[in-house]
């Protein structure tokens, strides 16, 4: 196999960050769940693992984004799709490690299994839910050969990072996560109380 085969693209992570938390009430970025607001304790995380990290937010949080590099989204009608085509547009060689700010379970052990499994040689590289077999698009690595298939699906309508892992098929890396917890989100009122109640009991 010849080394182009085998090297592998510098991994950078990216926080998702620009999300309007409607459910919630209230911006994910900024619970403080383990002593900083989640947005930096992510960002923080992912430095320690990659050659650069990012938090992904919309134009108009640009600004608010302190001691940290940003990445405004350039594709503002497609959520956390369009904020992982404007980071993959702003650094086209680059792989992405993705992390959404609303999982406050994620860790280094959760960072360091999933770029132990790493398969450079496919698309992306994501976790799994054990319940339900379905990719965690918002723990995930994106490899740059995943751009243009990401593009493709955009412009036929699909816009939901979720449905292209599935699209990709064998062409994706499943990796199973070390503990359930990691891949859980929060998205309502209670399922805030209940992680803050989890994250105590630690």
């Amino acid at each position: 196999m010849s080394a182009r085969q085998t090297s592998k693209p510098s991994l950078y992570g990216l926080v998702l960050a620009g999300g309007k938390s409607r459910r919630l009430g209230h911006d994910k970025g900024l619970i403080e769940w383990l002593g900083k607001p989640q947005r930096y304790y992510l960002a923080d995380l992912l430095a320690r693992h990659c050659d650069g990290a990012y938090i992904s937010c919309r134009p108009d949080q640009v600004g608010q984004i302190e001691q940290y590099e940003a990445i405004s989204d350039i594709y503002p009608d497609l959520g956390s799709y369009g904020a992982l085509l404007s980071a993959m547009s702003h650094y086209p060689d680059k792989s992405w490690l993705v992390v959404a700010c609303d999982m406050p379970f994620v860790d280094d052990d959760a960072i360091d299994n999933l770029i132990k499994q790493r398969d450079a040689q496919k698309l992306a590289t994501a976790y799994f839910n054990p319940e339900n077999g379905l990719p965690e698009p918002m723990l995930a690595i994106w490899e740059p050969t995943a751009f243009d298939r990401l593009v493709r699906l955009s412009k036929a309508g699909l816009d939901c990072p979720r449905k292209a892992l599935i699209k990709f098929g064998d062409e994706a890396n499943l990796v199973r996560p070390h503990r359930a917890e990691t891949i859980i989100n929060i998205n309502t009122p209670a399922d805030k109380a209940a992680a803050e109640e989890a994250l105590a009991s630690k």
